[in-house]
């Protein structure tokens, strides 16, 4: 391919390299425990949807339930999850954060908030027409890739 546009592209893609990288970096919380992305984003759902069932969880991951179950029994090994019969229903387990959980889920909306604060910085500093054309490259992307 030889075109002017190339080094854009080619920043594109070492941009999608890191972020694959990042995710793959286990991360302290504020626990005792070092956290998997897929442990923290469970907590993350947990926490944003408590009290949570599991089927509940596998739509909002994007997993299967067996996934569901493997991270929870590994969130409840760590005490950060506790599952437990919701008093209404009784078939169904439910899931919710420990005070150790918690911690997690607050460490890591710090974490977030602190890496998108320069992104949104930018954002803000961009004119109409800037935004507009970001935007634009950004649904292109998403529609074709």
């Amino acid at each position: 391919m030889n075109s002017k546009f190339f080094v854009y592209i080619e920043k594109m893609t070492a941009i999608h390299n890191k972020i694959i990288e990042n995710e793959k970096k286990p991360r302290n919380f504020g626990t005792e425990y070092i956290l998997y992305q897929s442990e923290i984003h469970c907590i993350e759902a947990i926490g944003n949807h408590e009290p949570i069932n599991a089927s509940e969880l596998s739509k909002i991951l994007g997993i299967t339930n067996g996934a569901v179950t493997q991270i929870t029994d590994k969130l409840i090994n760590k005490n950060l999850v506790i599952k437990y019969i919701n008093e209404n229903n009784k078939k169904e387990r439910f899931f919710k954060l420990t005070g150790t959980g918690k911690t997690a889920y607050i460490m890591h909306e710090k974490y977030h908030e602190k890496m998108y604060k320069k992104i949104i910085e930018y954002f803000e500093g961009l004119n109409g027409d800037e935004l507009k054309a970001f935007t634009g490259l950004i649904e292109f992307i998403e529609r074709n890739i």
